[in-house]
């Protein structure tokens, strides 16, 4: 069985509050066994050397820099419109070869650093996920995205407006679209799959099931866990439950869904961000149980280190402490 972990996301040197204590000292101190950095050598070399695994999270499809950068990738919506940002989060089209091509780039320089792994961010088609009830809408209907679908499915698509071909596929081909999307987010990972070599390849998930919003992981954001599971070493998904209005047992329930879907090790990440609402610390602590005792679980993430605070981290390493000599 995988190896429990008690996991730090967003760890920033910087911001640590005991000045005395190193970044090492930090976290064996409070309970980390892993962390997610910047891409900091030094800090990394640190860490590997006090015994602490060292992962690279490299954010791919996101972003309103992005649609300057390269034009084409903003994403065209079934109501025929550019895609609007929603609050911070400005989804971008993964299917735009120099996308691709820019995204590959960021994780080929991700696997010249010695860390031990690297997890993919926003490996997905738009989606502002993290609402009890978020907006589901198709993209992307654009010319070029509509010219790639149709060359590798054999799909003739009319040459109508946006809006109308959005209609025509939804109506018509809604199987063969959801396919060719997954297909993308599948292949993206392979490529990154080989770029890494031996590196641990992490992804992280929307946690949607199959059933879930009428089937949404797969027909909106594309991502395949059992497609997936080929390239992926640990399945990450971001069972944030204040966010998305669910109770602490609903993070084991996604969980070990992925484990029985994929049969890889599942790491969950798990908010302590007080978003929306305030969390009381016996919600943090059954967090952080329902992660690790999902089935198939290695342990957890804890997101973020920036939302942390004496309390919440006396509650990890509680919990990391319980943890550290128990079999599993």
């Amino acid at each position: 069985m995988f190896a429990r972990e008690f996991s730090l996301y967003g760890f920033d040197p910087s911001l640590i509050e005991e000045r005395s204590l190193s970044p090492s000292e930090f976290l064996v101190g409070h309970g980390f066994s892993s962390v997610f950095v910047k891409d900091d050598k030094k800090l990394i070399e640190d860490l590997r050397r006090a015994g602490i695994s060292v992962y690279l999270e490299v954010p791919l499809f996101v972003g309103d820099r992005l649609w300057k950068k390269f034009p084409r990738s903003r994403p065209i919506t079934e109501e025929g419109v550019p895609l609007q940002m929603l609050e911070w989060y400005a989804g971008v089209n993964p299917a735009i070869p120099e996308v691709r091509n820019f995204c590959l780039d960021r994780i080929r320089k991700a696997a010249r650093l010695p860390v031990d792994g690297v997890w993919l961010d926003f490996i997905r088609w738009p989606c502002r996920w993290e609402s009890p009830s978020p907006r589901l809408i198709q993209t992307s209907f654009d010319d070029l995205t509509i010219e790639l679908f149709s060359k590798e499915t054999g799909i003739e698509i009319p040459y109508i407006t946006p809006r109308e071909r959005a209609l025509f596929i939804i109506k018509n081909h809604l199987k063969e679209w959801t396919d060719w999307k997954c297909r993308q987010i599948t292949s993206f990972v392979s490529e990154a799959r080989d770029i890494l070599g031996k590196k641990k390849l992490g992804v992280f998930l929307v946690p949607w099931r199959f059933k879930d919003y009428n089937g949404a992981s797969r027909s909106i954001i594309g991502q395949d866990v059992e497609e997936l599971r080929e390239y992926v070493d640990v399945f990450s998904p971001m069972v944030y439950h204040a966010m998305c209005g669910r109770p602490v047992e609903w993070i084991s329930e996604i969980a070990s869904w992925v484990w029985n879907k994929t049969g890889k090790e599942v790491l969950p990440m798990i908010q302590v961000a007080e978003i929306p609402r305030p969390l009381s610390e016996r919600e943090i602590e059954l967090a952080i149980e329902a992660a690790i005792s999902a089935k198939g679980s290695s342990g957890v993430i804890i997101f973020s280190f920036s939302h942390l605070n004496t309390k919440k981290l006396k509650i990890i390493a509680k919990k990391a402490r319980s943890c550290r000599d128990q079999p599993f």
